[in-house]
């Protein structure tokens, strides 16, 4: 049997070599941090000892990993590689608005798309996009939330209403993060009401230049629907942005089309306007919208996919 002291200097040195080793791991420049940019946490829980390690685990290209690490750009719009551990705050300034992040975000912010600033941190200067939308649009909603805007959104399931105890569901719930990226957007977006006493969704002044044909999908996706040809709800928006719109679809995209007034059954008070296509350019509105639409939605842009 070890002698009690001798036991403990054992102990001691090998507590030593524990702390010595972890913290030349630290330290260490050949670490290999992956994180996973949509639940901001190291994929697989833990870092690598080497690109040869990371490579034999994760099966990424050695190459790949060398050209990603460290150099601010996200892997398959998704990953990380890093020599070091980053906080939550850092990995935020990873995410990138691409071109077409920023043109679906236009589309869907003409339509069902809402923002909302952090209150509990004004001072943080970030806002996040809000989705809620009917029980039949759900594959509408993993698309937008698991593919086309992943790296803006958690990898959580959409929230639905009400709770599976409590009924049959009536509603998809689901928003990005709080991001500083997005407050830009929200303050293009958003004007303060007076009479309101608070802030409503405005046409931006740039939206002649921001809005696209993908942005024209997506609006159509999430708002549009087949009455002889695609109609567009623009509730969010006063008489003269409709009008703006509406000239933007005849003079950018040769699109003709003209505002038609809505109502609520039983109600003698239109609730407002929306926009018609004109049946004589449905076809050219279609080649515009369809190539960046689910198929499954087509159906508000053609009648044949009606059901």
């Amino acid at each position: 049997m070890l002698n009690k002291n001798i036991r403990n200097i054992i102990n001691y040195n090998l507590s030593k070599q524990i702390i010595n080793y972890n913290t030349s791991c630290k330290n260490n420049n050949n670490l290999i941090y992956v994180y996973d940019i949509t639940t901001m946490e190291l994929v697989n829980n833990k870092y690598y000892m080497s690109i040869s390690a990371c490579n034999k685990e994760l099966g990424i290209n050695k190459q790949t990993i060398r050209k990603y690490l460290d150099n601010k750009e996200l892997y398959k719009y998704r990953y990380i590689f890093s020599n070091i551990e980053l906080s939550k705050d850092l990995l935020n300034k990873y995410i990138i608005l691409t071109p077409k992040i920023l043109e679906v975000i236009t589309g869907e912010l003409l339509g069902k798309g809402n923002m909302n600033i952090n209150n509990n941190n004004k001072s943080s200067k970030t806002a996040a996009i809000v989705w809620y939308f009917s029980p039949k649009a759900l594959e509408y909603v993993n698309y937008l939330k698991f593919n086309i805007l992943k790296s803006l959104c958690t990898n959580t399931a959409p929230t639905r209403y009400p709770n599976k105890d409590k009924g049959e569901v009536k509603q998809y719930s689901f928003s990005t993060k709080y991001m500083p990226q997005l407050y830009d957007i929200y303050n293009n977006w958003y004007k303060w009401d007076e009479s309101e006493e608070k802030y409503l969704k405005i046409l931006p002044n740039n939206i002649y230049d921001i809005i696209t044909p993908i942005s024209l999908a997506h609006w159509t996706s999430g708002v549009g629907y087949f009455d002889g040809s695609t109609v567009l709800s623009t509730e969010y928006f006063n008489h003269q942005e409709i009008e703006i719109l509406c000239h933007i679809l005849k003079f950018k995209f040769n699109i003709k089309c003209y505002l038609v007034l809505t109502y609520t059954l039983g109600r003698a008070l239109p609730d407002g306007y929306r926009i018609k296509i004109d049946e004589s350019c449905q076809d050219k509105f279609i080649e515009l919208v369809k190539p960046h639409m689910l198929e499954s939605f087509w159906y508000k842009i053609d009648s044949s996919y009606l059901s």
